[in-house]
């Protein structure tokens, strides 16, 4: 596999076929994956050409990946929806080993630490709560002290 950035704009050699139309010589070669593509399937970025398959992984190629994107969505409405936190944190991991590996870009690094904080925040908010709700003691009412309007019998 070729690494997101090695080789933005590399051309495919002499006699290499399409990966997607086989019957098709292939002009390009794609900058992440490294497979073969002819003129249609190739698109080119600002990160060198890729095959559509890669171009459709990527959120605008520099600025991250889909699943940065999803983890700071799912981070902020993890604040209002418990559930979408975690998921919000394993998005935001997966996304973070995938840069770490390289295949990922690095524009969705500051997308993922948000979306991890925020989920981690949001998740931490939701615990407490209810652990209040369910788990919490009742108010200390000092000795003596009587309600407005209790009569004893």
């Amino acid at each position: 596999m070729v690494a997101f950035d090695d080789q933005p704009f590399a051309t495919a050699p002499p006699g290499a076929r399409c990966a997607v139309h086989p019957d098709v010589a292939a002009t390009e070669l794609c900058g992440r994956c490294g497979s073969f593509a002819c003129e249609p399937c190739t698109v080119v970025s600002d990160d060198g050409v890729l095959c559509r398959r890669c171009a459709s992984r990527f959120a605008g190629g520099r600025y991250g990946s889909w699943l940065a994107i999803g983890a700071g969505i799912l981070g902020f409405l993890g604040l209002g929806c418990a559930p979408l936190g975690p998921a919000a944190v394993v998005l935001a991991g997966v996304d973070l080993v995938w840069i770490a590996a390289r295949r990922s870009p690095k524009g969705g690094l500051k997308l993922d630490v948000l979306g991890l904080v925020i989920g981690l925040g949001g998740t931490l908010l939701w615990a407490y709560l209810t652990y209040q709700l369910l788990f919490a003691p009742e108010p200390y009412e000092p000795y003596g002290y009587e309600p407005y309007g209790y009569e004893p019998y």
